[in-house]
């Protein structure tokens, strides 16, 4: 079946992925099975070094916050840099991309990482903390949207699903070292120093070494150049496939709005409800990133025994009753056990999904796809924590409200997914059927 790239486009923004062509003498190695092209392997590991250093703030920064005094909307407003950075950097990303190699631009956002986040906590009022989360979250969704793609250009698709998924678990169990290890330099830093404040500082700054080394990493990738079809402008094809874009927005964005009122505010949560301290929580969210790991390679399993949209549905509504459980508990062990739990099951569809969006998506659109997910994350992650702080503050710090809302956003995106998403599966199964 030979179509011209055109054609291969059309038929792609339908959901068909068709076979690879055969490489060329100048063309990158592809990953095929678990042999992994060399690119693929440098990418690999720095973004597992690039997770070490995002969990730093995750797991410090909102109780480093309330440490300084802040209340609870401040610190949502201050944490909401982040995804901020990331709504705003979704087109320029999109574009850099095009026009810059992927080396460049992966090399270029580790080093603008590590010096926002060395930076991070030395600003000295919540303008310049926001501005510096800010700069910092841009840089990562610059980083972010390259690795999909990357990803789907460095395997054929039967090595595409394992591939995807061994780089989220690979990127999630560094990011377990960092949870971990964030917590215990803190609670050191604290006791050494003799001061809470300052010893969080100081752990938090450290966040900063880890993007330099990736950055090393980053520079030796080589990868060819791209396709013709890769390089079509932008605008024109997101004008005639605008559909393909849409049906994978709408339940992206509710999941975000659910997590993003109730997640940032998980290490409080622990902490002012069962007296956590730094250090425990750094091990609770540790505990929940090797569970989300191993959900993570799940991911070629569900896919092959019931399908992409089916798998997703299926893992995010097994993760509610836990939810539940964790908005209701009384005892520590409980609330941990079921935080585990739920973190797992939700997020055992990721690499599912940015499987299946790549191959859904045609070729010159997969960077502004990816990065319109996370510009959408991110919107949910700028209105999240300033409601859900809001909550806290009007409520007297009752997580349940949030907790429980947070379900109804998940039902009501799993229900949007069947919709938005199955025909897209189906079209893509009967192309793949014909071929």
């Amino acid at each position: 079946m030979n179509l011209d790239p055109e054609t291969q486009e059309d038929e792609l923004a339908q959901g068909q992925e068709l076979p690879p062509a055969p490489l060329q003498p100048s063309a990158p190695r592809v990953t095929r099975g678990m042999n992994l092209a060399p690119d693929a392997k440098r990418y690999l590991m720095g973004s597992a070094i690039m997770g070490i250093s995002f969990t730093f703030p995750f797991t410090l920064l909102a109780i480093y916050l309330d440490k300084l005094g802040f209340d609870k909307v401040e610190v949502g407003l201050i944490a909401s840099g982040q995804p901020w950075g990331q709504v705003l950097a979704a087109a320029p990303a999109a574009v850099l991309l095009t026009r810059f190699s992927t080396r460049n631009v992966l090399t270029i956002s580790a080093v603008a990482s590590g010096l926002l986040y060395s930076m991070l906590p030395w600003m000295p009022n919540q303008g310049l903390l926001f501005a510096v989360n800010l700069g910092a979250g841009f840089a990562w969704a610059l980083h972010s949207t390259a690795g999909a793609p990357f990803l789907f250009r460095q395997s054929n698709q039967a090595g595409r699903p394992l591939l995807f998924s061994v780089a989220e678990s690979s990127r999630m169990l560094a990011s377990v070292f960092g949870a971990i290890f964030a917590g215990w330099l803190a609670a050191t830093l604290s006791g050494v120093i003799g001061d809470d404040i300052r010893g969080h500082r100081w752990a938090l700054c450290a966040a900063g070494m880890f993007p330099a080394l990736a950055s090393f990493v980053y520079f030796r990738i080589e990868e060819g150049p791209r396709s013709i079809a890769e390089r079509k402008p932008l605008l024109p094809a997101l004008r005639k496939h605008r559909n393909i874009v849409m049906r994978f927005a709408a339940p992206q964005l509710l999941i975000s709005l659910g997590s993003g009122m109730t997640i940032p505010f998980m290490s409080l949560y622990f902490t002012e409800r069962f007296g956590f301290a730094s250090q425990e929580v750094g091990y609770l969210f540790g505990g929940g990133q090797v569970l989300m790991a191993l959900g993570f390679l799940s991911g070629p399993f569900l896919m092959a025994s019931v399908g992409p949209v089916r798998a997703m549905m299926a893992v995010q509504l097994a993760s509610i009753p836990f939810f539940f459980t964790l908005a209701g508990a009384e005892v520590a062990w409980i609330a941990a056990g079921a935080y585990l739990l739920r973190t797992a099951f939700m997020n055992a569809s990721h690499p599912v999904l940015k499987t299946f969006m790549m191959e859904a998506t045609p070729p010159s659109l997969r960077e502004f796809q990816n990065a319109m997910l996370l510009s959408l994350w991110g919107i949910g992650w700028v209105a999240g924590p300033l409601i859900g702080g809001y909550v806290l503050e009007s409520t007297g710090n009752n997580y349940a409200y949030l907790m429980y809302t947070t379900i109804v956003f998940y039902l009501i995106a799993s229900v949007t997914m069947h919709f938005t998403l199955r025909p897209v599966e189906k079209n893509l199964d009967s192309l793949r059927d014909v071929d």
